[in-house]
């Protein structure tokens, strides 16, 4: 199954794309879901490894929780669409997912608004 996440690529606008995801339970696919990170960070010969954070926003009574994937590493191409932090440029794609509500590892859908929200997460 696929979901939908926001992608912060180094050479495009910010964009919705679809992940590739598991199940837990694969013979009947249900449960908490598990993205393959891999399938949209590219340039693993530079830096295999994914960094992932859970990031939450406190909008007025709501609560939403995000994972945030990235990779870190001086060799990879600059983020022309992250803010810079003291003269660093950002480097490498970011992706943003929704976290489930009562699985903190699992991932869902990113919802109508969840846009804006990562957008604003992110520093745009």
């Amino acid at each position: 199954m696929r979901l939908r996440a926001r992608l912060y690529d180094g050479d495009q606008k910010p964009r919705s794309v679809l992940v590739a995801t598991r199940c837990k339970l694969a013979p009947k696919y249900v449960g908490p879901r598990y993205p393959y990170a891999e399938s949209i960070l590219a340039e693993s010969r530079i830096q295999p490894y994914i960094h992932d954070c859970i990031i939450t926003i406190q909008e007025h009574r709501r609560t939403h929780y995000f994972r945030v994937f990235y990779k870190r590493h001086t060799r990879l191409r600059t983020n022309n669409f992250l803010p810079t932090e003291n003269n660093h440029d950002m480097r490498g794609s970011v992706f943003v997912m929704r976290v489930a509500a009562l699985e903190p590892s699992s991932v869902v859908n990113m919802r109508g608004g969840d846009a804006r929200l990562s957008d604003w997460m992110i520093g745009r």
